[in-house]
């Protein structure tokens, strides 16, 4: 089962996935003249890579699967930050933000989006913070047999806090974020602790195997949980773009999404969309399919608009959060909001790659080959049962698997990133035999 969530396999299933909305979207997207430079770049980009991870092998190993002494102290820190953070988080949000006392959650959520109501150094300490109650989560749920319902049980309510948030904030990409982490370090526990992944059924065409699936995937047990969860999060996000197009109030939304998202749409569908009850229920359901498609359309009017091939920020942009720290040492940096004032659309997805150009242009392919020789070496870590890089690879697979539609580095999950930085120092740092005392 492990084989197939290798780096790889989820990059190809990114680009499926874009592929199969694309052929079914009913829109036309316009302004992507010329299309030959911005996709020829996007093609090098996947391939280096591709090829990146193609070039790293390792061995299998002993997997590890028993819990020391550095493990416990690890996961009991981190419980005890993300409580801290978790309980700051809930502050700022619900009582200094006003979630807590909202009867609008759309019009808080625009206003604080526009610079309202910010958090200042308060939001800072807890987007540090906040992120390693998931990481404890995580930890606890790999070992879950070697540690305490109790422990797991609390683990799990700070681990699972920012899903809790994103209901009200009104947040999706986190919701999926967060439970497909869990998902991919539940994978490594049933497949390092448990034979059940030893059942397969092969999926084939024309007698080429494309996976194995676990025939325990396919049970009543599993399956009806994972589609009544699906089908509630698909809900709940046409809700969140229905309650933002009611709140804007349009007369007639289709030449304003059109003239926004600069596409036009089939005639077959806007007749059907105003035929209906209710216009803004149909485009926010249309939204879903636009949200995984547009990404690369506006990958290519960035670059046919920011027109630096060489690179503009080399780091700068990408790496941002990162660049604030030069500011306590005196070297003068843009904000995040100066470094976008050069792209053609500001606050839209450019795929994973459009900040790469930003960053690097060209250059940029290079900088993927080491990503896509790095990100391979943490799966092969992951594989041999190393706990810090499954819990790193669980933020990257998922980075991946939304390259083509997303930017999952640049944001508030940069944050999760920075956790698990942390936590993979503590694991070179603290020594494996540490005395007991320690993690009483």
């Amino acid at each position: 089962m492990i084989k197939n969530i290798a780096p790889h396999k989820i990059l190809l299933l990114s680009i499926f996935i874009w592929v199969l909305f694309y052929i079914s979207i009913p829109t036309t997207y316009i302004n992507i003249s010329p299309s030959f430079f911005p996709v020829t770049l996007l093609i090098s980009y996947i391939l280096a890579f591709l090829f990146g991870m193609l070039i790293i092998r390792g061995k299998k190993e002993l997997i590890k699967t028993k819990i020391n002494q550095k493990d416990r102290l690890i996961a009991n820190c981190s419980i005890i930050i993300g409580t801290i953070g978790t309980i700051l988080k809930f502050y700022q949000r619900f009582i200094q933000q006003g979630y807590l006392f909202t009867s609008d959650y759309t019009k808080l959520r625009i206003e604080l989006m526009s610079g309202e109501l910010n958090s200042g150094g308060l939001g800072l300490v807890t987007a540090l913070l906040a992120p390693f109650g998931l990481l404890s989560f995580l930890m606890i749920m790999y070992y879950r047999k070697q540690y305490s319902k109790w422990l797991f049980f609390y683990s799990f309510l700070i681990g699972m806090y920012p899903v809790f948030e994103s209901l009200f904030t009104q947040g999706r990409i986190i919701i999926v974020m967060v439970m497909a982490m869990i998902v991919t370090v539940l994978l490594f526990h049933i497949n390092n602790f448990s034979n059940v992944f030893k059942n397969t059924v092969k999926i084939s065409i024309f007698k080429y195997r494309l996976f194995s699936l676990p025939k325990v995937l396919a049970s009543k047990k599993i399956m009806i949980p994972t589609l009544v969860l699906g089908f509630l999060f698909l809900t709940f996000s046409v809700r969140v773009v229905k309650a933002r197009l009611d709140l804007f109030n349009y007369r007639n939304v289709i030449p304003i999404w059109e003239r926004q998202q600069e596409m036009r749409l089939d005639d077959d569908f806007k007749k059907k969309a105003l035929s209906s009850e209710d216009l803004n229920l149909e485009i926010a359901k249309y939204s879903l399919k636009h949200y995984f498609v547009h990404g690369v359309f506006e990958y290519i009017r960035l670059v046919n608009h920011v027109s630096e091939p060489f690179g503009t920020y080399y780091g700068e942009y990408e790496f941002n959060p990162y660049f604030k720290f030069l500011r306590l040492l005196g070297v003068k940096q843009k904000s995040f909001g100066e470094l976008n004032d050069v792209v053609y659309k500001k606050n839209v997805y450019t795929t994973f790659w459009g900040p790469f150009y930003l960053d690097f242009g060209i250059f940029g392919i290079l900088i993927a080959f080491v990503f896509g020789a790095i990100l391979k070496f943490i799966y092969i870590k992951a594989r041999n049962g190393y706990l810090p890089y499954i819990l790193f690879y669980s933020y990257f697979s998922f980075v991946i698997l939304g390259s083509m539609f997303l930017n999952l580095m640049i944001g508030s999950s940069i944050y999760i990133f920075n956790s698990l930085i942390v936590v993979l120092l503590l694991y070179q740092i603290v020594p494996t035999n540490i005395s007991k005392k320690l993690i009483k």
